[in-house]
């Protein structure tokens, strides 16, 4: 059984601006998510393509960075689509998530949402291609900077 992940192309600089050009009022969730385009990346050790079918997704890590350090509040809500203009759902939404600061880059805050689910492509999806839309809560900077963000599977059978 193969696993491997579909993650964002973070080489360049990589930042997540809200379709609104700012952040939300202290408290509050910015009401646009900004898009994250995951696929798959050879140069990462997950060369397997991304099956289409017969997969469970396990989970989806994100690490933002901000210009605050050991902020406590920091929260983020997240969904998946198959297509890029964020009509034609895959997962999600997630619940509010509270976000952790690094141990020792303390501009660094990241979280684990477990999935546990088996989607399968629709016919107007595209092969090795999701994307996540992520909203944050508390952030300081409007543009976070996106550190990682990655899809983990698993496939169920062999084949």
């Amino acid at each position: 059984m193969a696993s491997g992940f579909l993650q964002a192309d973070v080489s360049s600089t990589v930042t997540l601006t809200s379709t609104n050009g700012g952040s939300a009022p202290a408290g509050t969730y910015d009401d646009d998510f900004a898009k994250i385009t995951l696929t798959t990346h050879t140069a990462t050790g997950t060369s397997i393509g991304f099956p289409t079918a017969g997969v469970r997704w396990s989970h989806f890590e994100l690490i933002l960075v901000d210009s605050q350090t050991r902020q406590t509040d920091y929260e983020c809500k997240v969904f998946f689509t198959w297509d890029s203009g964020g009509d034609d759902i895959a997962a999600g939404p997630s619940a509010s998530v509270p976000m952790v600061a690094g141990r020792a880059d303390t501009d660094s805050y990241m979280v684990v949402i477990d999935m546990d689910m088996i989607p399968s492509l629709p016919d107007d999806g595209a092969a090795s291609t999701v994307y996540a839309w992520v909203a944050t809560k508390e952030f300081t900077d409007a543009t976070p900077v996106l550190l990682r963000a990655r899809l983990y599977w698993h496939e169920l059978t062999k084949g």
